[in-house]
């Protein structure tokens, strides 16, 4: 069975992208427009690993983290923060290392969002 991969990216086509090309890759991929809808998905079936776009209407991707990893079953999900922000403050880049999140900016290209669901399988297997 393969591993399941949830994109949470408030642009559309950035979110079908990306799971086009994840699928291409053989991961099964859920895209969600917004971390409300995400908490709701993980909370139904979590994924193996997470990719979260960091800013974000409603609720960014710092605040998503924070509520994920708030639940039991949201400690060990890997997850990989994904934006364009070159200018992230450092307190929230720390924050974000200290809730085990990995840091990737846009753009991604085919290779590099491969090898992050990669990095994020192989790290999903050390926790478990």
């Amino acid at each position: 069975m393969a591993a399941t991969i949830l994109i949470i990216e408030h642009d559309e086509p950035t979110a079908t992208m990306y799971a086009r090309i994840l699928e291409l890759a053989g991961y099964q991929v859920r895209a969600v427009l917004s971390a409300p809808d995400a908490l709701r998905a993980v909370a139904g079936h979590p994924p193996d690993a997470i990719l979260v776009d960091f800013r974000m209407p409603v609720m960014d991707g710092l605040d998503f983290l924070r509520a994920l990893r708030a639940r039991p079953s949201g400690r060990t999900i890997p997850v990989a923060i994904v934006t364009g922000d070159y200018q992230l403050d450092e307190r929230v880049v720390a924050e974000l290392h200290e809730l085990g999140a990995e840091i990737r900016f846009k753009p991604l290209w085919v290779d590099d969002l491969t090898a992050l669901a990669h990095q994020l399988m192989e790290a999903g297997k050390k926790d478990n």
